[in-house]
């Protein structure tokens, strides 16, 4: 979130006005001498507006990698300038004939364009690079932290085997949710959603909030797919197998498992940077429950299609 980080940059900034200032405070109370307030006023003059204006603007295209671009880019430029000044300015700010100013504003000159370059480089390629994807967790999630929801049609000699099977494919950092459902009706719903490092995504909406609307929208995302196999009927490419919405804090997939008794899933993930793994996941699930079913895999099913 481009405000979250925006808020903390104001308040460090707002913070680090204490440390010069209390300095120079305790500084004169030891040398019995009298408090300038020149520095103080000069800081909050200058950091000042700039916290507050972080706090309030509230940038929403302006992103954490930009300020930083451009403050390496402007940090780069001015220890270069300087370092130019020492070179070519030596004899009027040092009494060595400018020996230890020229060595010194060569090494200025150099790291500043270096670190400028870096800046203008990081810049550059924001708008291209994509998130590495952290390597995908090799461990289940705990049975124990799974919250487990049984609805109406649910059997347990029928249904309680897919628990173990939904649990080893779900993590805290992919897979949080799944809804199992049969005939359109909810079948279970297990999910991740009160592990406390699931914390920070739930700053405006609490994890019995998501449980009501990802299960409120389990028939609705069916009863899209049925909509749109009809509209597409006349293209003759077959049914929807999946959807997978990808939204700007991760992604919701609907998943069918089999057509002949409406068997799908509903999969959520809430993090951005997994959405593929997730998506995978989901995918290796629906073979899971074919193969339980007695049924071929999915994807096996999509290589024998000529």
């Amino acid at each position: 979130m481009t405000t979250n980080w925006a808020r903390r940059l104001s308040v460090f900034l707002g913070a680090s006005l204490l440390l010069p200032i209390v300095s120079e405070f305790v500084a004169s109370r030891i040398k019995h001498e009298a408090y300038d307030y020149t520095l103080a006023l000069s800081l909050v003059a200058i950091v000042g507006p700039i916290a507050l204006a972080l706090y309030y603007v509230r940038p929403v295209r302006m992103t954490a990698r930009i300020i930083m671009s451009v403050g390496l880019m402007a940090s780069g430029l001015l220890v270069a300038a300087l370092g130019y000044v020492l070179m070519t300015a030596p004899d009027q700010l040092s009494n060595d004939n400018g020996l230890v100013s020229r060595i010194v504003g060569g090494f200025a000159l150099g790291i500043g364009l270096l670190i400028g370059s870096l800046g203008g480089l990081y810049f550059g390629r924001g708008r291209f690079d994509v998130p590495v994807e952290l390597p995908a967790p090799t461990a289940p999630a705990d049975p124990s932290q799974v919250k487990i929801e049984r609805f109406a049609h649910f059997r347990s000699p029928t249904h309680g085997p897919l628990i173990t099977k939904i649990i080893e494919r779900m993590s805290i950092d992919d897979l949080q949710y799944v809804a199992y459902y049969v005939d359109g009706q909810p079948i279970m719903s297990l999910d991740l959603l009160d592990h406390p490092e699931l914390e920070r995504y739930h700053e405006v909406v609490e994890p019995y909030q998501r449980r009501e609307e990802y299960h409120r929208q389990g028939k609705a995302l069916n009863a899209l797919c049925r909509k749109l196999n009809a509209e597409l009927a006349p293209l003759n490419t077959g049914d929807l197998i999946r959807l997978v919405f990808d939204v700007e804090r991760g992604a919701i997939y609907y998943y069918v498992v089999t057509t002949d008794t409406n068997r799908f899933l509903i999969g959520v993930t809430l993090n951005q940077y997994k959405v593929n793994v997730a998506d995978r996941k989901v995918a290796q699930l629906v073979d899971d429950i074919r193969v339980h079913l007695g049924q071929p895999k999915m994807t096996e099913l999509e290589q024998a299609q000529p």
